[in-house]
Order: structure tokens, then sequence, then C-alpha cells
């Protein structure tokens, strides 16, 4: 756009793995930024050592936040960023700041907390960081509810720097271990703290801010579903919001080619690794109430081909994009006599937020960008003069415009299509780049889009989007109707609550019921909250239960812990969002879970004691079916079995969760190893620590060692032997021992086996 783009949040998903007690799953992060388990020193263990958080905390120095918004709101700041941090320098370490003590045993613990009035998070920056194997470092807030860490040695970066993700709120506690024997004493000096003054991510949408109610959904147009999975929201080097597309090359080959505007990246192409890319950012339903799902986000391009004349910045995603993306490749065309077969359409993400279209039924014009010192080679636009439906935005750089076979053929520099309020008369227009302009523009040929698009070098004019997965593709699944209205839905008096939450009848589980036609393995659960707030006290859990007349046994059990992904200051960080009301939340599962063609996922919550108030901090939306006809899918569980909700309910409504699994056809059937089947009638608890990886098995009373444990692979392979005569048992489980396994423990007399995580 003519002000050009703005910054944006990265976002993506942590899971925390509840541990079951004798089906153990480790749900391991998409991250960029790693961390390696443990936890800080409990409130117990900082008693002996700790007097008062006034022995270590620094208390930042104030500023004029109303100067900066006001800075921020002049219109076309020349900067094209949308800053939301300010940043204030400081120098603490161990040596300086804080407090520094040993415990028993020799560890070496340093703490520093940082406080700076009226923020919505803090991040910091370490200028050294060069700590010695077995060191790890944390950050939390005050009640620990948002820990981040441990890092160690892992995490140094050549430079001696490290960035770390923010914490909510206005405190941040710092603590390093070190232990006793450690190879050298490691450095830790930090030097610069950002206070978060805008709150990006507490704060909903911003388009209800500007009262834009003239930029209609994605999800409003049926039309664009498979096209639309094609386009991303981009924040290029953690200042500046564009839209890119990910788009097909002739190889066919499911390369994940993204293509994007120039002027994104500041007409700089080394930048391309600081790229965060954001796919299904979309609200549901055509609901604009609903936030899209922030956790599908990936980190880290390589620029291919760059032309500053003609606007294009080629990168292709290096990290590899999970199939519950479902990621989609545009197709394109250098056909110009298509220019006058409307509709012609652009999909895009103004100001950063979720997906959303602007149509025109006019005839394309060529056209010269009307800034001639921005250095733009002449006569190489298409000029949309006025959509009739929708508009761009700034925020829109970079999005693609599609001719009425939804192929590219062109992307947006910038323009006016919304006028200065946003929903104004059209002044400019909007300007895309001609992609059959920018085909060769180049001299180069490596610099040229049809070198990499056209690797087969067929000549092709146009060529058809793809779906890499098409296969086997993960498909959203939903037992909500078209027609069906959605509300977060509450118990009639004199009960209180809602029907799917916390409520007066404290009911604890609510199931949504799912059939398929074949074997399916489940790639996550999007989940959608109409009221929403993380606890440490009162955790929500989501359960996979065994499909029956009933829900049956748990598959996996995870807590509701979202996260999302940001890049500030040269690295990519994580950051807990601790209010998931009013949008997509996606639990992802990975390794899948195989759930067979009839399966239920179930919310459980957590209750205080009867002696502490009440609460009513979570509910789902669902519908309610007035029909007396219509299918209820809805299980609830008042604490002495499962019942259907229509038994439950006085007036008889039958209702559907807003829970939509992710599946895909399952292709991982687990092999038995030829073992002897047990033989016990109980189960012999196993314990996983997926943070420390470490496997704890007590054999029952009246096995006779020396015990054997055996560990296969699916396909019955050997993969651990260990003989023990210790009736309690640790085995170290190395990190290359990922997803399904079996366990065989033998005695003299007895065997078991017992199908296991990792």
């Amino acid at each position: 756009m003519t002000n050009f783009l703005k910054i944006a949040y990265g976002r993506t998903l942590v899971i925390t793995g509840l541990i079951s007690w004798l089906f153990v799953l480790d749900f391991s992060p998409l991250q960029a930024q790693r961390s390696y388990g443990g936890r800080p020193l409990s409130i117990e263990e900082e008693v002996a050592y700790v007097r008062a958080l006034a022995d270590y905390l620094v208390e930042l120095p104030s500023f004029d936040v109303d100067s900066l918004l006001r800075e921020d709101s002049i219109y076309h700041n020349p900067n094209g960023a949308l800053r939301f941090a300010h940043k204030m320098f400081v120098n603490l370490s161990p040596e300086n700041s804080g407090i520094t003590f040993n415990l028993e045993e020799g560890t070496k613990i340093w703490k520093l907390g940082l406080r700076s009035k009226g923020a919505y998070s803090l991040n910091v920056i370490f200028e050294e960081y060069i700590v010695p194997p077995g060191a790890r470092l944390y950050l939390y807030n005050p009640d620990k509810t948002q820990v981040l860490g441990s890092f160690t040695s892992d995490n140094m970066q050549e430079s001696g720097e490290f960035a770390i993700a923010p914490i909510s709120g206005e405190e941040i506690m710092i603590e390093y271990h070190e232990p006793a024997d450690a190879a050298f004493p490691g450095r830790l000096r930090l030097t610069e703290v950002n206070h978060d003054y805008r709150g990006p991510m507490l704060l909903g949408t911003k388009f209800d801010k500007l009262n834009l109610p003239c930029v209609p959904e994605l999800s409003c147009q049926a039309e664009y579903d498979s096209i639309g999975r094609s386009i991303c929201l981009l924040i290029l080097n953690g200042t500046t919001y564009c839209t890119g597309t990910f788009v097909n090359n002739t190889a066919c080959d499911g390369r994940p080619l993204l293509l994007t505007a120039a002027h994104c990246l500041e007409n700089n192409p080394s930048l391309a690794g600081r790229t965060v890319v954001f796919m299904n950012y979309l609200s549901p339903r055509c609901m604009h109430q609903i936030r899209g799902s922030e956790e599908f986000s990936l980190s880290g391009c390589q620029a291919l081909a760059f032309s500053e004349e003609t606007d294009y910045l080629l990168m292709e995603l290096k990290e590899k994009i999970p199939p519950d993306y479902r990621l989609y490749l545009a197709g394109w065309s250098r056909d110009t006599s298509a220019r006058y077969e409307s509709p012609f359409a652009c999909l895009h993400h103004p100001y950063g937020e979720g997906k959303r279209y602007a149509q025109t039924t006019d005839s394309l014009t060529y056209a010269t960008w009307p800034y001639s010192g921005d250095g733009f080679d002449p006569d190489s636009h298409w000029s949309v003069r006025q959509w009739q439906e929708g508009h761009t935005w700034t925020g829109s750089s970079g999005a693609p415009l599609l001719n009425k076979h939804h192929q590219l053929i062109g992307f947006l520099t910038g323009g006016d299509s919304g006028g200065s309020s946003g929903c104004g008369p059209y002044q400019l227009g909007d300007f895309f780049v001609r992609f059959h302009k920018a085909w060769d523009y180049e001299s180069d040929s490596l610099n040229q889009l049809a070198h990499w698009l056209d690797p087969l070098s067929s000549d092709a004019l146009t060529i058809s989007g793809l779906d890499p997965n098409q296969l086997n593709p993960a498909r959203r699944i939903t037992n909500l109707r078209p027609t069906d209205s959605i509300a977060g839905l509450r118990h009639e008096n004199p009960e209180n609550g809602f029907l799917f939450g916390h409520n007066s009848f404290e009911y604890k589980v609510f199931a949504e019921e799912f059939r398929q036609d074949s074997n399916s393995m489940l790639k996550g659960v999007y989940l959608m909250p109409s009221k929403g707030v993380k606890s440490s006290s009162y955790p929500v859990y989501i359960d996979v239960m065994k499909g029956g007349f009933v829900p049956e046994e748990t598959l996996a059990s995870v807590e509701l812990n979202p996260y999302y992904l940001e890049y500030r200051n040269r690295n990519f960080h994580e950051t807990s969002k601790v209010h998931f009301a009013n949008a997509e939340n996606y639990v992802c599962f990975d390794p899948p879970l195989s759930v067979g063609k009839h399966f239920y996922v179930a919310i459980r919550l957590v209750y205080p004691s009867k002696t502490v108030a009440a609460i009513d901090s979570f509910a789902l939306y669902s519908a309610y079916h007035k029909e007396r006809a219509a299918k209820n899918t809805v299980w609830l569980n008042n604490g002495t079995g499962w019942e259907f909700f229509t038994a439950m309910n006085r007036r008889a409504h039958s209702s559907s969760l807003w829970l939509e699994p992710v599946v895909m056809q399952d292709t991982l059937p687990v092999v038995e190893p030829p073992l002897v089947v047990d033989t016990l009638s109980q189960r012999i608890p196993l314990y996983y620590s997926f943070q420390d990886r470490l496997l704890h098995i007590s054999f029952p009373t009246g096995w006779r060692s020396p015990f054997e444990i055996r560990i296969f692979d699916p396909a019955g392979r050997l993969m651990h032997f260990t003989s023990t005569e210790q009736e309690t048992t640790t085995l170290y489980i190395p990190e290359s021992f990922k997803g399904f396994y079996i366990i065989q423990l033998t005695e003299r007399r007895r065997r078991y086996v017992q199908k296991i995580v990792f």
C-alpha cells in the first residue's frame, strides 16, 4: 500500500504433554527457539536463600507512552513499521545485579527480576550468552504460569547474543543454574529490555478499532477455500506486515516457493531468513469476531530471485511444512489475452489481520506506478481502478491478483483503493506488478522468476494449482452444519454458568463424537472457546478417547497451552497466549494418533474445592439445535458416568460442540511384535517424563528378578534390551526414539506387553 506495510507478530503452538498413567505421549513443539526442559526453583526451594523480592528486583525507568502512540499514529509514517515496544538499554550481569547463591549440592544460582510499570509484556536480549554444558537459563512471570526454557549451551549463537521471547505482564524473572563442576564460568550480560506498550496479542482485531466492515472475510466466499490456503501472512525482519503466496512450478514437485513484493523486505533479499510465515490465519465460518488460528507459523526462508524494478521477491521456505498446515500452491498465468475475462480477485492480509478478499468485474489496464521516485519500471503494473467488493489496505502488499481461474497474474505493490479512511471512496485504485512482465525481466537468468517457476523449461503460459498432499490430504472435519447458529450457551435460572464450560453443576468433562468412513490419524484439533484464560490453578485439558457406545479409554491427553511465534532482534521467540477466547486454538498431536473410524474429543475442566468461590473461566462455543430431529453429538460426564446431552438438559435439545479435528487416512498401522500376549490381570505403572526423557517402571509385587525390558519399533525390530534386578527402574530414552513403540516386560513366568509413545 502507499504507506506500505506495518509490523506484525508471529505465532506458533507449544503443547505441554499431560502424562497419562498407562499411555504416554510426548508432544514435541514446533519451534525455532528451542528449549530443553527442566524447571526453575520452586517457591519452597527458594525460601532458604531468598529473603524478599526486593533483594533482586530492578525497577526500570518510566517513559511517555502517549508520546510514542502519537508518533505511531502519524499517517504515512516513513519508516513503514507499526512500533509496539520501547527499547531500554541496560547493563546487567551476575557481577552487578540480582543475587547469587549456591544450593547444597553446589549448583550456583543467579536470580534477577525486572519490572517496567504498565507493560503488556517484557522481552530481553543478552549481548553475551556464553554458558558451559549443563547450565540452564529460565525466564518466567511471578506466579510461574508462563515459563520459558531451559535454555542451554545448545542455544548459544556465533555472535554471542541471545534474544528471548516476551513474558506477559510488567514483571519478568531470570534464573540461571550453573553446575558445580562446570567446565568454565558462564558469561551473561543483559543489555536490552523491550517494554510492550501496545499489547497486540491482547487487544483483539485491529479492524474493530479502525471500523472497516467493508473488507469481507475470506471465509465468507466458499469458492476461495482451496486457493485461499496458498495465501499467508508474512512478518519480515521483525518489523513489517506483508502478504505472500505459495506458488506452484512446472515440475509440480511441491516445492514451497513463496512470492511477495520486494519492497516488503526493504529491497534487501539478504533479510529473507528473518521471515515468519503464518498459514491458515483467517476467521472461521464468516465470523469476524473469531480470530483465526495463530499456531500455524513457520520460520526461515532463502531468497531465490529478486527485482527492485519489478518489485518481486521469490523465496523458498526451508522449514518442512507439516501436512496439517494444509498447504496449497497457487497456479499462475502469463497469458495477457485474459485481462478482459473478469472477475478478478485479490486475497490478502490487510493490516496483519486474517485473510480478506476484494473482487472486481472490471477489466484490467496497463499502468505505470504513479510515484516515479520509487524506482519501479514504467508500464510494469496492472491497474484496478475500483473494487466492487472489498479493497486492500496497509499490509496487503505482495498479495496476489487472481484471474477467474484462480491463477496468479500479478502481485500488489500498493495503492489507495480504500481511501484515507479505509472505507471511503477510492483515490488511486490499486497497482499490481504484471506477472508476465516480471517473468524474465532480469538479465541474470538465475534471478528470474522463469528459472525457478519453470524448471522444466516448458515455456508454459499457465499452470494449475497443486495440493502437495493430495494423495492423503489433511481434512478439517466438523459436526456443525452450515446453517447452525453458534453461541456460548448458558444454563437457565436457577442454575448458572455455561452448558459446555464451568457451571453450577460442576460437570467436568464433555465430549464430541466423530465417525469416519475409514481408519484415521488425528493430526490435531481446533477448538473455539467463547471464554478462556490460562490458569495454572484451573487448567483445561483436551482428551482424545477411543470410540465405543460411550467414550472409552483415553488415547492421549494434553493441556490447552497455546503459544505464538515472533521474530524480533535477529531471533525467533515463543510466547504464551494467556487469553484464548473468541479465537481458533489449535492443539497439535505429533506424532499423530491412530483413532480408527470412531473417536471422541473431550474437554476436561478443573473446579476449586467447596471452600473456594466458584469459577467461571472457560466455555466452548456450540450449536444448539432446536429441531427435534437434529442429531446430537455431545456427551457429558457428571462424575458417575457418560450420558447423552439430550438426556441431561431440560428441553432435550441436541447440540454439537465447536471442535474440529484435522484427520488423515491412517497409513501408520502398528504391527505387534511376535511376543507372548499379556497374561496379567493388572496394568503395570509406567511413567515417562518428556522433559528429562526418563521412563520410570515399577514391577508388580510378586514378580521375581531378574527382570528383562525390551523395546520394539512398530515393525517388531528390537530397539533396546535391559536386564535388571531392581523392582523400580529408570531408563533414559534417546531423542531418536520418536513415535509408537511396544514395550515388553518379562520375568521367569510372566510376560507383559504394552504400546507406548515417546
